[in-house]
């Protein structure tokens, strides 16, 4: 701003400040969010990682029950 209390506009002016602040909060806004859809990314990822998807051991055990109460049930 200059002494008359206006902002330059000539082509080395300086903006004035409420655009400077709000040009910066636009940029941190967007990089909040970059940072948000990152995280949310890795994490989906590590969660599908974590858990699989049926419960292995169950399903085993209970075909060994199935095929021991067939085999008792033709004796």
């Amino acid at each position: 701003m200059t002494a008359e209390g206006s902002p330059r506009t000539d082509s080395g002016a300086q903006e004035p400040v409420g655009d400077l602040v709000h040009r910066a909060s636009q940029q941190l806004s967007q990089l909040v969010r970059a940072v948000a859809a990152l995280m949310a990314a890795l994490g989906k990822r590590q969660i599908s990682k974590a858990y699989p998807p049926a419960p292995e051991q169950t399903i085993d055990s209970v075909k060994a029950d199935v095929a021991e109460i067939r085999e008792k049930a033709q004796r």
